[in-house]
């Protein structure tokens, strides 16, 4: 065998792969995998999925198999393996799969999309610790989860999600006839501040509509005139919802980057949020509006300021659609984790 095709035979192609919920789903990490992963850039990448919405605990039944298949294919490539990490049970499942890949020669990295890090540090320090250190690089996306790290010794590289494809828009914000709320009906996304809020903005506007997407949880959203429950939607169903909305409204306790403000912003809808997670970096994007969180009046007035003006509307959906183009482009994105990925001295920004 000749030289040259020693080195062919030798040579190991470089492989991303991403562990977190399954893409088919509906949810944030689901929206940000399957976005890396469908636009992998020059490395090749896939997905495999550790959990699905409503099977998180059959999750660890599928660890010793996917450990396995990280070994084949270790075996083939030179693979990086990216684990998407959250509160609980992810510490355990994901880091399981971190840690074994360290321990076999991978490159690690790990995205923390936890919205209540601190409190999972906090109970369980020990476990998080050891699934930092088998960790090369570890992303974050908002400037409070970096202070934790920091703090405790580990460093981290703050990245954007990325925006998702948008939805075509068929008329401006200021035309559309609803707000809508998207996520888990519950305290933690502040679906009880947007009742207390919801009748003063109602009788402000008593032809506008409030829909409600996403399952409900332990607190139940009293009924009360102009709110329209829909449930769980399909991913295609929910973007064409944001696409039509005059208003999205968002006033959670706890985030990290909430996708369904991007969301938003790719389909040139403005959007009321509050200062919590990463929700503050979209101030720049001159899209939305930021106000304290669990403050009804704050919200009523807020969203009362920006209804009753269609232009300020249509400002900030045209504002969110250049940002999502730009700043929060899949590409862009994806350019800033092969920065993290292979780069030995990226810089933290």
């Amino acid at each position: 065998m000749s030289p040259e095709a020693r080195n062919r035979r030798g040579r190991r192609h470089r492989l991303v792969v991403h562990y977190g919920p399954d893409t088919a789903t509906i949810g944030g990490m689901a929206t940000v995998i399957s976005r890396l992963t469908e636009a992998h850039g020059a490395t090749p990448s896939m997905a495999e999925a550790t959990w699905a919405p409503n099977d998180k605990f059959r999750g660890f039944a599928r660890v010793p198999r996917l450990l396995a298949r990280l070994s084949r294919l270790r075996f083939k490539n030179d693979v990086l393996v990216h684990v998407h990490l959250s509160e609980g049970g992810s510490l355990l499942r994901e880091g399981a799969i971190a840690m074994y890949a360290k321990a076999i020669g991978c490159r690690t990295v790990g995205t923390l999309h936890g919205a209540d890090f601190a409190s999972s540090y906090k109970a369980h320090p020990n476990l998080v610790s050891r699934v930092l250190r088998s960790l090369d690089r570890t992303a974050v996306l908002d400037q409070e989860t970096a202070r934790i790290l920091r703090e405790a010794g580990f460093e981290s590289f703050t990245v954007r999600n990325p925006a998702p494809r948008a939805h075509a828009a068929t008329a401006p914000p200021s035309q559309s006839e609803y707000l809508l709320f998207v996520g888990e009906v519950g305290t933690r996304k502040g679906a009880d501040v947007l009742a207390d809020a919801w009748p003063a903005i109602h009788a402000r506007f008593p032809d506008l509509r409030l829909r409600v997407l996403g399952p409900p949880t332990s607190y139940e959203l009293p009924e009360l005139p102009g709110i329209e429950m829909h449930g769980p939607q399909s991913w295609a169903s929910a973007q064409r919802m944001i696409s039509e909305c005059r208003l999205l409204v968002l006033p959670s306790r706890a985030e990290v980057l909430p996708m369904v403000l991007l969301e938003a912003m790719a389909a040139g809808r403005p959007w009321i949020s509050t200062s919590v997670g990463g929700v503050p970096l979209l101030e720049e994007t001159r899209s939305g509006l930021i106000i304290k969180p669990g403050d009804a009046i704050a919200l009523s007035n807020g969203c009362i300021a920006l209804l009753e003006s269609s232009a300020c509307l249509d400002r900030l959906g045209e504002a969110g659609a250049t940002a999502a183009k730009a700043a929060y482009s899949t590409d862009s994105v994806l350019a800033r984790y092969h920065e993290i990925y292979w780069t030995p001295d990226s810089v933290r920004s």
